[in-house]
Order: structure tokens, then sequence, then C-alpha cells
């Protein structure tokens, strides 16, 4: 085994190592005057781990002035996002003002055009992406009536900034004329009842929808009992016989009916005239007793055994029965259907009735009030 040499001696002059310590060192400067010589001088306290050095700081003349500095135009929302594509680019870049100074940002460096090329200058490593915002928009159209006043698009900001509420208030110009409605299609019309010619929309406050209605709100309707509504009645006994019926449709309006007509008839009848056979005219409502309906029309009978019906509301045993415009006797109500019946009729105690329908007819005026 070798044994350990003799340590050196150090020498005059040698730069001997003593050790290692980390420090934080801070370094202030003096000002001073330039034309004061010898006057540089620094001094180094230093505790612990603590150093501070002092030294003069110098201040010269000024010097002369700096190149200017490119301006620099970024390009930001050019669809340039490649080398490939500015490359391609760049052969259409000229170097005139217009063009020199532009930049485009792709990845973490700028391309700025110097008129020849492009410098790059890099611009550090992109972050990350910051919260993305949960916006919930509304949009109000404002209508033209009042954009016509002076109201005017705005927008109404709400909430945080995390969870926004953006209220847009449109002043939307107005579009072209659109179509025309179909009035038979709309939801609030109706059509229960078919068109005739001549008639109008109006409104119907009982239906809350629009009907149709004729011009004149007083104008009459007219329907008629042909011949084929009657039936035959060869032989019959009692004092109420029905001979036919028909249906008065829905109206829109409340009304009286006006009742004409004539009918042949014979027969024997227990009482003071036994060869003269009357007839009624009666309106009921569907699914009831037409007996028990609402007198409207008579016809009495005659030697010649044809009946003339006319407007005729009381009997003997309700003789104050009248008809009138405000009246509640013989008024029939609108949207509702009623059973119009012809009865052949006497005041007897019963009768033996032979009727046929040949040239009966009725004609029935629906009168609004």
């Amino acid at each position: 085994m070798t044994a350990p040499a003799d340590p050196v001696q150090a020498q005059l002059g040698d730069r001997v190592y003593l050790g290692t310590r980390l420090a934080n060192v801070h370094f202030y400067g003096d000002v001073s005057d330039i034309d004061t010589p010898g006057a540089t001088t620094a001094t180094m306290e230093m505790v612990g781990d603590d150093a501070v050095v002092t030294m003069d700081a110098l201040v010269g003349p000024k010097g002369n002035d700096g190149e200017m500095a490119p301006i620099v135009r970024m390009q930001y929302g050019s669809p340039i996002d490649s080398l490939q594509e500015l490359e391609e680019l760049a052969n259409t870049l000229t170097d005139t003002p217009d063009d020199i100074g532009k930049a485009w940002w792709i990845g973490n460096q700028v391309y700025m055009w110097d008129g020849t090329g492009f410098k790059v200058k890099a611009m550090g490593t992109a972050g990350p992406a910051g919260p993305v915002p949960n916006i919930s928009p509304t949009i109000e159209s404002i209508p033209w009536a009042e954009q016509l006043a002076g109201r005017k698009s705005k927008i109404t900001v709400s909430g945080t900034a995390n969870n926004p509420g953006w209220h847009f208030e449109i002043a939307a110009p107005q579009g072209p004329k659109g179509d025309n409605a179909t009035i038979a299609d709309a939801l609030d019309f109706d059509d229960t009842l078919p068109p005739t010619g001549g008639q109008v929309v109006t409104w119907d406050a009982t239906k809350s929808k629009f009907v149709l209605a004729d011009p004149n709100p007083f104008a009459t309707r007219m329907y008629t009992m042909p011949e084929a509504a009657f039936q035959s009645v060869p032989l019959a006994v009692g004092t109420k016989v029905p001979i036919g019926s028909r249906e008065i449709p829905e109206q829109t309006q409340e009304y009286n009916l006006w009742v004409q007509g004539h009918l042949r008839t014979n027969g024997v009848d227990l009482d003071f005239d036994p060869f003269q056979i009357g007839c009624e005219v009666r309106i009921s409502e569907p699914n009831t007793d037409p007996k028990g309906g609402i007198l409207v029309a008579r016809g009495f009978g005659n030697s010649s055994q044809m009946l003339h019906i006319s407007p005729h509301a009381s009997t003997p045993q309700t003789p104050s029965d009248a008809i009138s415009p405000d009246g509640v006797y013989g008024r029939f109500p609108q949207g509702q259907k009623r059973i119009l019946t012809v009865f052949l009729y006497t005041d007897g105690l019963f009768g033996v009735y032979n009727f046929q329908p040949r040239d009966a007819q009725l004609a029935i005026q629906v009168i609004p009030v």
C-alpha cells in the first residue's frame, strides 16, 4: 500500500481554495459624476447566507438614436394556419408598405413579412384553455309598431361570468308580405254551417270564435217543406195526427219563424163542423214529443178541403201567447237545431182523417231577432 503524499506547501501568490458557500448577493449602484476621476468603488457585506455588494454606477452621455422597431400588424382572423399555406402566401406579398409588417401567428411563433422574407419571433407556449361559460340566451323580436316608435336593439346581460344570461331584443327588419291566411283552417273560426253567397265573417261572443253571418243582421233566410216531406195518412183516428216534419238547421242568431203553406185533406170530426179538418205547425227540440212543441202556425178547415196555413201562436187554452222580436214565446236560440212538425188537427173529441201529400207545401222564413 502506497503511503499518502505529503501535503503541498502553498507558495506566496497561490490562490488557495477555502470552501464554497451559497449566498444571495444584492447589487446597488452609487450615482456619481463621470467627470470625477477615480471614484469607482465597490464594497461587499455578507452575514450568513446574505451578501450585499455596493459599487459606483456611472451615467454616460446620451447615445445616438437607435433603429426604429418594425411595426407588427397581426393578421387576426386570417385563414392561414400552417407553414405550407404561409409559403404559398409569400408568392403574393410585396416589398411595399402595404405588406411589410404583416404577421401571422402559427403555433407558438409569429412570422412577420419584412419585404423579402419572414422573420420568426417566438411568442411563448400557449396556456391552457380557460373555463367555458354556460350561456343562456333568450331572444325577443321587437314588434314593428314599437320599432317605428323608436325602440332599438339591445342586449341585457345577467347572471355570473360562468353562467351568464343574454337577453337579445332584436329590431328585425320587416319581412316580405306573406301568403293570405286560409280562413276555413283558422283555429278561431267556426265552420259548422257551410258558407253561402254574400255572407261575411263576424265575431260570435257566445262561441268566442269568428262565424259566417249575413251582412244585414236582420236578413231573413227561407226554407221550404216540399211535398216529399209529407206522408200519406189513408185512415187515422184521433185529435192530432202527424203528417210530416223537417229540420230547421242551426242559426247564427236567435230567431222567430214565419210559416205559410197549404195542403188538402178530408175527414170527419166530432164537433159542430164535422167535415172541416184543420192543421197546426209546431216546433220542438230534437228527440222530444213534437205534440208538445211551440205552436207557430195553423190552418182552419173549410168546405173546399184546401187548408191555407199562416202564422198563429195562441190557442183557446192559451189565448195570450204571442210572438214579438223581444218576447220569449216563439223565440228560438242560436246554434241549436229544431224540428218542425205538421199535424192534422181537430178541436173536437176525435176525428177520422184521410190525407194525401199531393200539392202540399210549406214556406218557412227564419227572422233573426
